[in-house]
C-alpha cells in the first residue's frame, strides 16, 4: 500500500492510514454508485474521501506501470490548482492499494468545502444570479487563460461562495484535467459540458457572447465550434448507446 500525505496534514497520518479498513464515522454521503464520496469529521475537523472503483484488468495493469492512478491525479492537481491561484478542495492525501502484483483501489482525501454547487445558485435573487453568472464568465475566461481546461466541467463539480462583492469559484472532481493547452475546441467543450440539455443552448450561446467578449475572440467562430461539438458529443453518446445495447444483448445470450 502506497500513502503520500501532504506536509501540511501530516497530524492526521493515524486517521489517514486507517481509511482502507475504514475505521472512521461517516458524517454523510454524497455518493454511492461508482464511486464513493463520503464526508467524515476527525477532531472538529471536516474531510471528503472519495474511494474510487476497482478499475478494469486492463486498467489495473495501466495504473500500475504507465498511467498515475485517479487517487494520485486528484492529489497532485489539487496542489497545482491552487499554486495557480484557482480554488479547490485542499489535498490531505492519496492512497493506494494492490492486490497482488496490480493496482487496486485508490483513495483521494481533501479538506470538506462548506459551499453550495453551482446548481444551488437558482435559489438567489435574480440581481445575485445575474452577478453570479457574470462572474462565473468571468472565472471560466481566466481559467482558459491561464491555460486549464478542466475535463468534467459540469455544474455539480463547481462550487461557489460570495466574499464581498465577489463570487468565488472552487473546482471538484479534478482527476481528469489538462495543463497548458490552448485550444478554441477543448475551450468551448467545456462551455457544453455546463450546458448539456438542447433547452439550454440559448444560456450555451449567451455564455460563448460573453466568454468572446472577455477574451477578445471571434464569437461568430467561437458558436460554430460550439455547435460543432454539440453535434459531435451527440453522434458519440448515440454510439455509445447502440453498443451497451449490443452488449447487453450478447450477455443476456451467453
Amino acid at each position: 500500500m502506497k500513502i503520500r500525505i501532504h506536509p501540511e496534514f501530516i497530524g492526521y497520518e493515524q486517521f489517514i492510514k486507517s481509511i482502507p479498513e475504514e475505521k472512521y464515522t461517516v458524517k454523510e454521503i454524497y455518493c454511492n454508485k461508482r464511486n464513493t464520496v463520503t464526508k467524515v469529521e476527525v477532531d472538529g475537523r471536516m474531510f471528503v474521501i472519495k474511494k474510487y472503483k476497482v478499475p478494469t484488468f486492463l486498467n489495473r495493469i495501466v495504473y500500475t506501470w504507465i498511467r498515475k492512478s485517479k487517487a494520485r491525479r486528484s492529489f497532485e492537481y489539487a496542489d497545482r490548482l491552487l499554486t495557480y491561484g484557482i480554488e479547490t478542495a485542499p489535498p490531505v492525501a492519496y492512497i493506494e492499494e494492490k492486490k497482488g502484483l496490480f493496482f487496486n483501489i485508490g483513495y483521494f482525501v481533501s479538506e470538506y468545502l462548506p459551499y453550495p454547487v453551482l446548481p444551488q445558485s437558482k435559489e438567489l435573487e435574480k440581481e445575485e444570479r445575474e452577478l453570479l453568472d457574470r462572474q462565473f464568465v468571468e472565472f471560466t475566461a481566466r481559467l482558459h487563460e491561464k491555460k486549464i481546461i478542466h475535463k468534467d466541467y459540469n455544474p455539480n463539480n463547481i462550487f461557489y461562495h460570495k466574499v464581498g462583492e465577489v463570487y468565488h469559484f472552487a473546482l471538484v472532481d479534478i482527476n481528469r484535467m489538462d495543463f497548458g493547452k490552448d485550444n478554441l475546441m477543448l475551450w468551448m467543450q467545456a462551455v457544453n459540458q455546463l450546458c448539456t440539455e438542447s433547452n439550454e443552448i440559448g444560456s450555451a450561446v449567451e455564455f460563448v457572447q460573453k466568454y468572446a467578449e472577455i477574451r477578445n475572440l471571434d464569437v461568430i467562430k467561437c458558436l460554430i465550434v460550439l455547435f460543432e461539438n454539440r453535434r459531435n458529443r451527440r453522434r458519440r453518446d448515440k454510439m455509445k448507446t447502440v453498443f451497451k445495447k449490443i452488449f447487453g444483448i450478447q450477455h443476456k445470450n451467453k
